[in-house]
């Protein structure tokens, strides 16, 4: 069926699951790289360069931190939507046991 998705709540809440882990996977490597941003490469000139040129393409908007802004971003909209379609899932199931399970209501 074209443009069908189904998945099961189970396998929607591993999902969820492994989102968060990656999440916090890129929050840790981050708070590395933000660490190693304040390193100081000398008092010297040419140290002093090192430093601003290295923080710069660490900070820039398309840089590491940006980039990793972005993958965080998309990692919590995809947790977002497993853990909602999981529910909806669930939700679905629940209804239709009530409605057509034994003692069910039937269809109104």
């Amino acid at each position: 069926m074209a443009g069908y998705f189904a998945i099961e709540p189970d396998a929607a809440r591993e999902a969820f699951r492994l989102c968060i882990a990656q999440i916090e996977r890129v929050r840790a490597l981050v708070a590395a790289v933000e660490v190693s941003t304040r390193a100081d490469c000398g008092d010297c000139r040419l140290g002093q360069g090192l430093t601003g040129k290295f923080a710069g393409k660490i900070e820039a908007e398309h840089g590491f931190l940006g980039r990793m802004r972005q993958v965080q971003d998309g990692l919590v909209a995809m947790a977002t939507r497993f853990n909602e379609a999981g529910r909806c899932v669930e939700s679905t199931e629940e209804l239709n046991r009530l409605l057509f399970g034994p003692g069910g209501a039937g269809v109104v």
